[in-house]
Protein backbone atom coordinates (compact mmCIF):
# COMPACT_ATOMS: atom_id res chain seq x y z
CA UNK A 1 0.00 0.00 0.00
CA UNK A 2 1.54 3.39 -0.64
CA UNK A 3 1.92 6.10 1.36
CA UNK A 4 -0.56 8.05 -0.02
CA UNK A 5 -3.55 5.13 0.61
CA UNK A 6 -2.18 4.77 3.96
CA UNK A 7 -2.83 8.45 4.80
CA UNK A 8 -6.68 7.98 3.16
CA UNK A 9 -7.28 4.85 4.95
CA UNK A 10 -6.33 6.47 8.35
CA UNK A 11 -8.27 9.90 7.35
CA UNK A 12 -11.58 8.04 6.73
CA UNK A 13 -10.85 5.66 9.68
CA UNK A 14 -11.04 9.07 11.56
CA UNK A 15 -13.90 10.42 9.66
CA UNK A 16 -16.00 7.10 10.36
CA UNK A 17 -15.14 7.81 14.17
CA UNK A 18 -16.16 10.72 14.61
CA UNK A 19 -19.08 10.52 12.68
CA UNK A 20 -20.09 7.81 15.07
CA UNK A 21 -19.71 10.55 17.69
CA UNK A 22 -21.27 12.61 16.16
CA UNK A 23 -24.33 10.69 15.50
CA UNK A 24 -24.09 9.44 19.55
CA UNK A 25 -24.60 13.30 19.90
CA UNK A 26 -26.98 13.68 17.29
CA UNK A 27 -29.74 11.37 19.08
CA UNK A 28 -28.67 12.16 22.56
CA UNK A 29 -29.92 15.96 21.59
CA UNK A 30 -33.38 14.61 19.82
CA UNK A 31 -33.94 12.27 23.18
CA UNK A 32 -33.45 14.94 25.18
CA UNK A 33 -35.40 17.61 23.04
CA UNK A 34 -32.27 20.50 23.00
CA UNK A 35 -32.87 22.97 20.35
CA UNK A 36 -30.48 25.25 18.72
CA UNK A 37 -27.72 22.56 18.39
CA UNK A 38 -26.84 22.46 14.69
CA UNK A 39 -24.14 20.56 13.14
CA UNK A 40 -21.71 22.21 10.70
CA UNK A 41 -21.42 19.68 7.39
CA UNK A 42 -18.47 18.64 5.31
CA UNK A 43 -18.17 20.06 1.93
CA UNK A 44 -16.03 17.90 0.10
CA UNK A 45 -17.73 18.78 -3.28
CA UNK A 46 -17.71 22.18 -2.68
CA UNK A 47 -13.58 21.91 -2.26
CA UNK A 48 -13.52 19.99 -5.32
CA UNK A 49 -15.98 22.33 -7.50
CA UNK A 50 -13.75 25.69 -6.04
CA UNK A 51 -10.42 24.08 -6.20
CA UNK A 52 -9.44 25.43 -3.07
CA UNK A 53 -10.08 23.69 0.75
CA UNK A 54 -12.63 24.86 2.89
CA UNK A 55 -11.50 25.00 6.74
CA UNK A 56 -14.81 24.86 9.10
CA UNK A 57 -14.07 26.29 12.16
CA UNK A 58 -15.65 24.38 14.46
CA UNK A 59 -17.52 20.61 14.11
CA UNK A 60 -21.37 22.41 15.63
CA UNK A 61 -22.49 24.95 17.66
CA UNK A 62 -25.66 25.29 20.25
CA UNK A 63 -27.04 28.15 21.68
CA UNK A 64 -28.27 27.80 24.93
CA UNK A 65 -29.97 30.20 27.50
CA UNK A 66 -28.16 32.99 24.68
CA UNK A 67 -25.22 31.80 24.91
CA UNK A 68 -23.35 30.77 21.91
CA UNK A 69 -21.07 27.36 22.44
CA UNK A 70 -18.85 26.46 19.86
CA UNK A 71 -17.68 22.80 19.93
CA UNK A 72 -14.94 20.95 18.59
CA UNK A 73 -15.18 17.27 18.33
CA UNK A 74 -12.54 14.35 18.53
CA UNK A 75 -12.35 10.88 18.78
CA UNK A 76 -9.90 8.61 20.34
CA UNK A 77 -10.30 4.95 19.55
CA UNK A 78 -8.33 2.73 21.32
CA UNK A 79 -6.16 4.99 23.04
CA UNK A 80 -6.43 6.40 26.85
CA UNK A 81 -5.48 9.98 25.82
CA UNK A 82 -6.03 13.04 23.44
CA UNK A 83 -3.09 14.81 22.15
CA UNK A 84 -2.86 18.74 22.16
CA UNK A 85 -1.70 18.38 18.59
CA UNK A 86 -4.64 16.76 17.05
CA UNK A 87 -6.71 20.38 17.49
CA UNK A 88 -5.64 22.52 14.23
CA UNK A 89 -4.31 25.77 14.40
CA UNK A 90 -7.46 27.16 12.64
CA UNK A 91 -9.94 25.34 15.12
CA UNK A 92 -8.26 26.98 18.33
CA UNK A 93 -8.18 30.73 16.70
CA UNK A 94 -11.73 30.06 16.19
CA UNK A 95 -12.72 28.44 19.58
CA UNK A 96 -10.77 31.54 20.94
CA UNK A 97 -12.19 34.04 18.76
CA UNK A 98 -15.86 32.83 20.24
CA UNK A 99 -14.57 33.12 23.47
CA UNK A 100 -13.08 36.73 23.21
CA UNK A 101 -16.60 37.64 21.94
CA UNK A 102 -18.65 36.19 25.21
CA UNK A 103 -19.58 32.50 23.68
CA UNK A 104 -17.96 29.02 24.85
CA UNK A 105 -15.45 27.33 23.05
CA UNK A 106 -14.91 23.98 23.61
CA UNK A 107 -13.52 20.87 22.38
CA UNK A 108 -15.91 17.38 23.12
CA UNK A 109 -13.29 14.18 23.21
CA UNK A 110 -14.74 10.31 23.34
CA UNK A 111 -12.98 7.83 24.27
CA UNK A 112 -13.99 4.39 23.09
CA UNK A 113 -12.53 1.03 22.31
CA UNK A 114 -11.35 -2.18 23.83
CA UNK A 115 -9.63 -1.85 26.98
CA UNK A 116 -6.49 -3.69 28.81
CA UNK A 117 -6.53 -6.31 30.86
CA UNK A 118 -5.17 -3.82 33.63
CA UNK A 119 -7.80 -0.89 32.50
CA UNK A 120 -10.71 -2.86 32.17
CA UNK A 121 -9.84 -3.46 35.96
CA UNK A 122 -9.35 0.15 36.85
CA UNK A 123 -12.58 1.33 34.63
CA UNK A 124 -14.88 -1.54 35.19
CA UNK A 125 -16.10 -2.23 32.15
CA UNK A 126 -14.60 -4.38 28.81
CA UNK A 127 -15.13 -1.21 26.58
CA UNK A 128 -14.26 2.33 26.93
CA UNK A 129 -17.02 4.64 25.39
CA UNK A 130 -16.53 7.82 27.87
CA UNK A 131 -17.36 11.98 26.17
CA UNK A 132 -15.79 14.65 28.01
CA UNK A 133 -16.22 18.39 27.43
CA UNK A 134 -12.90 20.78 27.84
CA UNK A 135 -12.90 24.40 27.28
CA UNK A 136 -10.39 25.66 24.87
CA UNK A 137 -9.33 28.18 28.01
CA UNK A 138 -8.67 24.59 29.98
CA UNK A 139 -6.97 23.38 27.07
CA UNK A 140 -4.62 26.56 27.39
CA UNK A 141 -3.94 27.05 30.81
CA UNK A 142 -2.99 22.98 30.96
CA UNK A 143 -0.56 23.54 27.86
CA UNK A 144 0.82 26.69 28.84
CA UNK A 145 1.03 26.70 32.18
CA UNK A 146 0.92 23.78 33.25
CA UNK A 147 3.34 22.37 30.31
CA UNK A 148 1.13 19.20 29.64
CA UNK A 149 0.95 18.00 25.76
CA UNK A 150 -2.73 15.80 26.67
CA UNK A 151 -5.76 14.76 27.98
CA UNK A 152 -5.76 11.39 30.07
CA UNK A 153 -9.16 9.93 30.50
CA UNK A 154 -8.09 10.09 34.23
CA UNK A 155 -7.32 14.34 33.88
CA UNK A 156 -10.92 14.03 32.04
CA UNK A 157 -12.70 11.96 34.62
CA UNK A 158 -11.14 14.48 37.66
CA UNK A 159 -10.76 17.98 35.60
CA UNK A 160 -13.70 17.94 32.77
CA UNK A 161 -17.39 17.65 32.30
CA UNK A 162 -18.69 14.46 31.46
CA UNK A 163 -20.90 14.37 28.62
CA UNK A 164 -23.98 11.95 29.09
CA UNK A 165 -24.84 9.93 26.42
CA UNK A 166 -27.50 8.55 24.47
CA UNK A 167 -26.73 5.67 22.55
CA UNK A 168 -30.11 4.39 21.06
CA UNK A 169 -29.66 2.42 17.85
Amino acid sequence: MSETEEVKKAKNKKQSLEKDFMAEIQRTVDYQGITHFERIPDLPWLQKRAGFQFKKPYDCYWLRSGKFHAIELKAVRGGLSWSFRKLEDHQEIRLKEVVKEGGEGWIWINFRGELSAAAKKKYGVEVLNRSFAVTIDQLLDCRVLKGMEKFTVDWCIDHAVELPMICLD
